[in-house]
């Protein structure tokens, strides 16, 4: 048992000496290569502030043009006056505003960080500080996500805004704050329909469900009388929705030939209608957005379709008074149809759309006045959230936060934990022309990465850069656009640079042009460096006592060697004390003797300790010490 102890004894010590020694270097930036500093002070003018993203006037890129920093500016880091690095972001091109997270800061008071520039690359913790926009990234077809993947953001979020959104697309898919310390991704209430079994109401008119391929088929002639099918839906009023769908008009007869597909507020003929609608209008060979308001009536300009031709299309409410209407020729929905896409005017008195219908309307009547096409695929999604999944208990702060579907389930997770889940029942997120926004409304003071997976796959990863655009790490081009905070998000809280110098000054020997000067007159001093780096900014708290010894006018090498061996023999007698034994003693304080050697003492002093152990320790066992 006391053998045991002992060598337990020794790994603490040895782990501790470790620690001691390196846990500033584990987690700080390296500026052992920084050719210049720079003291910035915060100054709070107001009440006790905390996690303030405070600004400070200063060019990145009149900095870059005179050779401090790089055009990546990844030889920049900011710490606090004892060492503990801040993040930060350089200001942005075309701006002066650096932002840097100031965790606390009391009242009427002043704190001081420390810029670092110039050198190799330091790995300071720059960061993505965001305006109120956030970050968009345009709609495109490789994040379209379906029903397996993966969208995660990593950063400081504030999760005290109620409704913020920290991911939207559209009534795509949503991740935001819905209550206090609480964080919910939603999938929108969906409509989907591929045609396979009938739903719908018909009213004079043939409908053919066609279950091998999956498709609806309108026929439908006047007659003088009602033709149309219709299903009820929830009530949209005026809200946003979007509605896709597949059409392919196969034939035509007489000269009119008009059909209508889309929302409206009650299940009605296009003929004479006297409601409320938005629809599609296909006219002979073009196809156009409507809108009724009482009966009232307004349509877009006209899209040129073929007979036989499959089009996808994409009617969308946009606000309470606008309408788009967008007709792709591929499935993906990346090519438009020539002039598409098409929008108009909606009076916000349209409202109470409770049915999606198609209707035949044609101006002559008898046989051979119809519109004969299909549909496909249609996926109507409403504001109305259909599947969530909550995690509560979520305080501001650094956070991993991540929503994911694997095809049977969409999930939430904080910092890798599962906080919910929901079964899909089939239901995925719905392809829709809206484009992305990461980390909008003041969700994230500051974002440190955002990545969407789609089916295992990395469709597209974004971060920081000194740049208009961040580019997409994925194999993918999908750029981001971001917007930048630019001034302090407590006006109380202000940064200023107060110098910016080298962090060695060179000393150069004053002569005249008249002096005759040689070369080499004497042999030269020793500089004071030649045997030591003192190294000690990866020390903990090192900076802050280099800081202490250098304002103070004193020698640091008289400061910091004393320091180092009053560490070796602490540890030394402390080892002796625990395990009475020489040989763990030597071991110990050669261990700790080693480490410091990379920062406070030059490594060839360890010869000596070397020889003086070997020494002690002959004597010892010769004597029977140990």
């Amino acid at each position: 048992m006391i053998k045991y102890s002992k060598y337990l004894t020794l790994i603490i010590f040895i782990s501790l000496a470790i620690i001691v020694s390196y846990f500033g270097a584990a987690l700080a930036s390296d500026i052992s290569g920084a050719i210049f500093s720079g003291t910035a002070a915060v100054t709070n003018t107001g009440t006790d502030a905390t996690n303030v993203s405070t600004n400070m006037s200063l060019s990145t890129q009149g900095m870059i043009d005179v050779g401090y920093i790089n055009s990546s500016v990844n030889n920049t880091a900011i710490r606090t006056n004892t060492g503990i690095d801040a993040e930060f972001m350089p200001a942005p091109s075309g701006s002066s505003s650096w932002i840097i997270q100031v965790p606390q800061i009391s009242a009427n008071s002043n704190l001081n960080y420390v810029l670092y520039a110039g050198g190799g690359a330091m790995d300071g913790k720059v960061r993505y500080f965001p305006g109120e926009g956030g970050m968009t990234v345009d709609d495109h077809p490789s994040l379209e996500l379906s029903d397996n993947f993966t969208v995660s953001l990593q950063g400081r979020f504030d999760t005290s805004g109620v409704g913020d959104n920290i991911t939207i697309k559209g009534l795509a898919f949503r991740i935001y704050v819905s209550a206090n310390e609480e964080i919910t991704a939603a999938l929108p209430a969906l409509i989907t329909d591929n045609f396979s079994s009938d739903v719908w109401a018909d009213v004079n008119a043939k409908i053919l469900v066609n279950t091998g391929n999956s498709r609806f088929e309108y026929e439908a002639e006047r007659s003088g009388a009602d033709d149309r099918s219709s299903r009820a839906i929830t009530t949209v009023d005026d809200a946003v929705w979007t509605l896709n769908f597949t059409w392919d008009f196969s034939s035509r007869g007489g000269s009119g030939g008009i059909y209508g597909f889309g929302i409206w507020d009650q299940a009605a003929n296009l003929n004479g209608f006297p409601g409320d609608a938005i629809i599609v209008r296909q006219n002979d060979d073009v196809i156009d957005l409507w809108r009724f308001d009482g009966g009232a009536v307004a349509d877009s300009d006209d899209l040129t379709i073929v007979q036989g031709t499959t089009y996808y299309v994409t009617l969308e409410r946009n606000s309470a008074t606008l309408a788009t209407l967008s007709v792709f020729t591929d499935a993906g929905r990346t090519t438009h149809l020539a002039s598409s896409p098409v929008t108009l005017a909606i009076p916000a008195t349209v409202i109470n759309l409770d049915t999606l219908q198609g209707s035949n309307f044609d101006n002559n009547t008898g046989a051979g006045n119809e519109v004969i096409g299909w549909h496909d695929d249609l996926i109507l999604a409403l504001t109305e959230e259909g599947k969530t999944v909550t995690a509560t208990g979520v305080s501001s702060g650094e956070h991993i936060v991540a929503a994911t579907a694997d095809g049977t389930n969409l999930k939430i997770f904080i910092d890798g934990s599962e906080e919910d889940s929901a079964a899909l029942n089939g239901d995925s997120v719905p392809n829709t022309l809206d484009d992305w926004e990461f980390a909008g409304d003041g969700s994230m003071p500051y974002m440190t990465t955002a990545n969407v997976t789609v089916g295992g796959t990395l469709a597209g990863s974004w971060e920081w850069e000194y740049a208009a655009t961040f580019t997409d790490d994925s194999v993918n081009t999908n750029t981001a656009t971001p917007t930048f905070r630019t001034a302090s998000s407590d006006a109380d809280v202000l940064a200023e640079l107060l110098n910016f110098i080298p962090v060695k000054q060179a000393i150069v020997s004053s002569f005249t042009l008249t002096e005759d000067n040689p070369l080499l007159t004497t042999t030269p001093d020793v500089p004071t460096d030649l045997f030591t780096d003192l190294d000690v900014d990866n020390l903990f708290m090192g900076t802050f006592w280099d800081q202490i010894v250098g304002n103070s006018d004193s020698d640091r090498a008289t400061f910091w060697y004393p320091v180092a061996m009053l560490i070796i023999v602490g540890v030394g007698v402390l080892i002796s004390m625990s395990t009475k034994s020489l040989m763990a003693q030597t071991i110990i304080m050669g261990v700790v003797f080693f480490i410091l050697s990379f920062t406070m003492i030059p490594w060839w002093t360890m010869l000596a300790f070397i020889f003086y152990a070997m020494g002690i320790n002959i004597m010892a066992k010769q004597f029977g010490g140990i």
